[in-house]
């Protein structure tokens, strides 16, 4: 394979050597951009922030319950006390204030509350991962479209400075077919290949268009000043090293992994709900009202309770088979991604190997174009080749350019889609941007 390179960074003296002014944004301060704005990045923080508390809420189960409850009003009665007690209706009213308050305290449960809990923080680290990979997912995006717009806005300046040549070989043309130098289908053969050139134009600045949206999505803004081509450093590791890395480290597999885990824990914890629960209880109740309708109450508890729910229609069972299908469903699923992951990290390697060998060809057809062209400007200075013949060598010596360009900047993003592939972009572009600083 060859060597395949990937830009991380931009060395001072890279960007001064291109003249490249203060303003110019490099790929780090775009994927910085991306990260802080973009809603991706938002919406898993808020989807983390809920699994947070969602696992207070089931570590709630360990600690007491308390409970109080107050009333006061007017009441009527009609009972054994009040008949015993009055004289002229057998009933009585009376003012009446009552109040309880009462302390639960989980004593045991089989487990049941520590596997939610457990649960729910394996639903937390799935969540810390979903970041992580929405991270790496949006890192990609944002490195191509930095990428795309360099590459069309060097390909637009080509063309720019082409048709320019191009409008000086007209007027030359033009002139000659005054003096009678050339003839009218020189002249023809000039405006059909500029016209050829403004089409060209045109179409590049509808993709130029479309580019900047493009990284307006990722970054939140649209790319008004300079960029600066990244610098390239190699990617060591080799294709089955990174599948056996990515099917241990991808982010994917690992949220994958989590969830597995919470099902299982959500298994043991309805396995548990099958069983009876024993609190303890602390409880004090007091109710004051006349006497003629029963007098004032209280009692004080202190009990062991249990409490067990059997559901006569099957909830219980059909919840316990609920939770171990999507268990079976989580381990599927991992399974399935670990092949997925595995074939995307085959297809980027190869995807990556045969465009750095097109980028090399290319070039090498970029080459001998260019010393084509210089030969036909040779000769025509030496009166040897037409006007028309220069023109037709830089039109096909300007194809080839836009050709290499569109393939050098394919070779580079797909250096990215391999770490990308692997679930280590952020990670490599933090560690490249660190060594860069020291």
């Amino acid at each position: 394979m060859h060597k395949l390179f990937l830009c991380t960074g931009v060395a001072l003296s890279f960007a001064c050597s291109l003249g490249a002014s203060a303003s110019a944004e490099t790929l780090e301060e775009a994927l910085a951009a991306a990260a802080s704005s973009h809603p991706t990045i938002q919406a898993g923080q808020a989807a983390k922030e809920a699994a947070v508390e969602q696992v207070i809420e089931e570590r709630s189960g360990y600690f007491p319950v308390i409970t109080t409850d107050a009333a006061f009003g007017r009441v009527y009665g009609d009972n054994a006390t009040s008949r015993g007690l009055s004289v002229t209706r057998g009933a009585g009213y009376s003012y009446m204030g009552e109040g309880s308050v009462s302390a639960n305290q989980l004593i045991y449960d089989f487990q049941q509350t520590p596997h939610r809990v457990a649960a729910a923080e394996a639903r937390e680290e799935v969540a810390e991962i979903q970041i992580t990979d929405a991270r790496e997912n949006l890192m990609l995006n944002t490195t191509l479209n930095y990428l795309n717009v360099l590459r069309l806005r060097e390909t637009l300046t080509a063309l720019n400075e082409y048709y320019k040549r191009l409008a000086s070989y007209d007027e030359r043309i033009t002139a000659m077919v005054a003096e009678g130098a050339a003839d009218e289908s020189e002249s023809q053969l000039a405006k059909q290949v500029m016209l050829d050139v403004r089409s060209l134009l045109a179409d590049f600045e509808g993709q130029m268009q479309a580019a900047n949206a493009a990284y307006a999505e990722t970054t939140g803004h649209l790319p008004s000043g300079p960029l600066v081509r990244p610098m390239p450093v190699t990617i060591q590791d080799e294709v089955e090293s990174a599948i056996l890395y990515a099917k241990e480290k991808h982010p994917q597999v690992m949220a994958a992994q989590a969830t597995i885990n919470a099902e299982t824990e959500e298994i043991d914890a309805e396995t548990a709900a099958l069983l009876p629960r024993f609190d303890g209880e602390l409880s004090y109740y007091q109710k004051d009202v006349n006497d003629v309708i029963g007098g004032e109450v209280a009692d004080a508890r202190a009990l062991v309770r249990m409490k067990w729910d059997i559901s006569t229609g099957g909830a219980e069972f059909a919840r316990k088979r609920k939770s171990i299908a999507e268990a079976g469903q989580a381990k599927a699923q991992k399974d399935e991604l670990i092949r997925t992951i595995e074939t995307q990290v085959r297809s980027s390697y190869a995807t990556a190997s045969a465009l750095s060998r097109q980028k090399e060809l290319k070039a090498e057809k970029l080459k001998i174009s260019a010393g084509l062209l210089e030969t036909y400007r040779n000769q025509f200075e030496a009166g040897k080749v037409k006007l028309p013949q220069i023109m037709q060598a830089e039109n096909q010596y300007l194809q080839t350019k836009v050709d290499y360009l569109a393939t050098d900047y394919r070779s580079l993003g797909a250096l990215y889609a391999i770490l990308a592939s692997q679930g280590r972009l952020s990670q490599s572009l933090a560690m490249a941007q660190t060594a860069q600083t020291e």
